[in-house]
């Protein structure tokens, strides 16, 4: 289940609905912000980050908190979950 292997969630409200030629962009105003316990130590956030390994995504692409390239959207792809946290 995908909240059970992520360390935060963000529970968003849609506020609005931007159509464009390609597609439909939803603005959101983020609600809560729910964090796994461990989260809550003395690390600094630099090693929680590293820790959690977070995504980012521009220009149809995913890339890995160090930069690494995972893969384009919509294409098929593994990336390892540390269940240890």
């Amino acid at each position: 289940m995908v909240l059970n292997d992520s360390h935060v969630n963000f529970e968003l409200e849609v506020t609005d609905f931007i159509q464009k030629h390609d597609g439909t962009i939803m603005l959101c105003k983020m609600r809560n912000v729910l964090q796994d316990e461990s989260l809550s130590s003395d690390e600094t956030f630099e090693q929680k980050l590293m820790r959690i390994r977070p995504v980012k995504t521009t220009c149809k692409h995913y890339f890995s908190y160090e930069g690494k390239d995972l893969g384009a959207w919509g294409e098929p792809g593994e990336i390892p979950i540390d269940r240890s946290l």
